[in-house]
């Protein structure tokens, strides 16, 4: 027995110096990507950029450039000491990157013989394909809220408060804002900000973004799941959170404004968007709100944006947004 444990420990200590080398001087890598557009078919011909990070030398170190081949596969091999990271690109498509992760802390099995393992996995990723982009009101709204607890409506389309505080005609969102300072320096505080609708078949959602496409959202509305109420709040004092809900950079809202119904309750027009996280207000925002939306006045449910269409004209350089 004495024998016995003692040989486990001398092939563990072994492992163990094996992954630290890794570490400390690169192991080799192979990966393959298997590329497929949105519903699952491969795409061939995509441009692939692959960098083995290497903390031995400058930038990744080492990599490999290519396409996809016919089955929309790419093979990868390179020198790494924690993972590789990958750009993807094709006329017609959302460009996209990521990352894959070789070494997995706490695991003996994670090199073996030089060797990141599994050796050659394969990685789907997917390449979202261009379908049908649109024509939207689309900026980066910087503004300042009139005044505190009071219910103010914002006009999507002229991008102002209604009046008598803007040049807004119809209150498609409904702001109340509230910011209270509980000790002597700017992080002690207490902040809210209430988002509802003018109308009883509006609402919101809250979706996570999709951290690797350049098309973020979801290409079209979902049809349910809607809320009349958002509330953000964030509570805390200079050393300590004491609640906090926001809407951060991983994160996005669809929303449904102008929602109308016929005599028998079905709806029968609605217009749909979006708004990009985070959302920021008061504090180090002062009394504004800042935060990206896209505003689709079509009817359809249609969230993917066309750049080249933006229906707001003269923007100011910092009003200006470019993602999809």
């Amino acid at each position: 027995m004495l024998i016995y444990s003692l040989g486990v420990s001398l092939l563990l200590a072994a492992t163990l110096d094996e992954i630290k080398q890794a570490i400390s001087k690169g192991a080799k890598g192979k990966i393959t990507l298997y590329v497929v557009d949105s519903k699952g078919n491969p795409v061939a011909g995509a441009q692939v950029g692959a960098g083995f990070y290497n903390q031995n030398k400058t930038g990744d170190g080492n990599g490999a450039l290519g396409k996809t081949d016919s089955e929309g596969m790419f093979t990868a091999t390179g020198t790494s000491t924690v993972d590789m990271h990958y750009q993807i690109s094709k006329v017609g498509y959302y460009a996209t990157e990521g990352s894959y992760v070789f070494c997995r802390a706490g695991d003996p099995n994670t090199v073996k013989d030089g060797r990141w393992q599994p050796w050659n996995p394969t990685n789907t990723v997917v390449l979202k394909e261009v379908r049908h982009p649109v024509a939207m009101f689309a900026r980066q709204l910087e503004i300042e809220m009139p005044a505190q607890n009071i219910t103010v409506g914002f006009d999507l389309e002229k991008g102002d408060w209604i009046a008598p505080y803007g040049k807004g005609i119809q209150p498609d969102l409904l702001f109340r804002y509230a910011n209270t300072n509980t000790g002597p320096n700017y992080l002690d505080y207490s902040r809210q900000l209430e988002m509802t609708f003018s109308n009883p078949n509006d609402g919101v959602q809250v979706l996570p973004v999709d951290g690797t496409s350049k098309l973020e959202s979801l290409y079209e509305a979902p049809e349910s799941g809607y809320s009349p109420r958002l509330l953000l709040q964030c509570s805390r004092t200079l050393y300590k959170i004491i609640n906090e809900t926001e809407i951060k950079e991983d994160q996005y809202l669809v929303f449904k404004v102008r929602s109308s119904a016929d005599n028998h309750g079905s709806i029968t027009n609605t217009k749909y968007g979006k708004i990009y996280g985070p959302i920021q207000y008061g504090v180090l925002s002062g009394h504004h709100i800042i935060f990206n939306y896209y505003f689709n006045p079509d009817g359809t449910r249609n969230l993917e944006f066309d750049s080249k269409k933006n229906l707001f004209k003269n923007l100011k350089p910092l009003e200006q947004v470019t993602a999809p």
